[in-house]
């Protein structure tokens, strides 16, 4: 049994020697693929906004939100979760199940890195899919004030972080996989109850 004091400095170790046995590329080198990815990504997106903005115009409408955004929602976060018993956020080679896990190392340390790449994807993918509502929700002849706009940014990236949460529960625990697989159809019939009640909706 390998106490956390006693591990955590031969993480470091191992760390520090993969530096040196594979240094990472030279920061000219990340810069340029950052700025080739930026133009790309802006040329791409330029001339993509104008028709994603069109067809997004048409199927995200504050009534759609309004109603089925809750829904949508809780559905996403049930599939989330149930994709950790497959494939969860923190994921270990075949290489590294057979020499670096049993390897006198805390498995919480070498998880942890691993489990924030994952929140951080998260968030992206959330912050991502919040920005096309935006864009949608903004289209035609419709505004959404800026604060609005990024609290609905904001809300969407933290439903990401509480994905990978969820999958990463499921993952762990055998026990939480059955309480996850058992909730489905709740969830399902909960989502369609929230779709079903009746509210009003204000302009954004």
């Amino acid at each position: 049994m390998v106490t956390s004091a006693v591990a955590a400095p031969r993480v470091a170790a191992v760390r520090a020697w993969w530096r040196v046995q594979h240094p990472p590329p030279p920061l000219s080198k990340r810069l340029d693929v950052a700025y080739t990815a930026a133009l790309v990504t802006g040329i791409f997106g330029a001339m993509a906004y104008g028709t994603a903005s069109s067809a997004l115009t048409q199927v995200v409408t504050p009534r759609a939100l309004a109603v089925f955004g809750p829904s949508v929602a809780l559905v996403a976060l049930v599939v989330a979760a149930q994709g950790g018993a497959y494939q969860g956020p923190v994921v270990f080679s075949v290489a590294d199940v057979a020499h670096l896990l049993g390897a006198p190392l805390p498995r919480r340390a070498l998880g942890l890195r691993r489990m924030l790449l994952a929140l951080g994807a998260g968030a992206v993918a959330g912050a991502l899919i919040g920005a096309a509502v935006v864009v949608g929700l903004a289209g035609g002849e419709r505004t959404i004030a800026a604060g609005r706009g990024a609290a609905l940014v904001a809300g969407c990236a933290e439903l990401g972080v509480l994905a990978v949460c969820a999958a990463w529960a499921v993952q762990r625990s055998a026990r939480i996989e059955s309480a996850a697989r058992r909730a489905i159809w709740p969830a399902l019939a909960a989502g369609a109850a929230l779709a079903d009640l009746p509210r009003d909706v204000v302009n954004v």
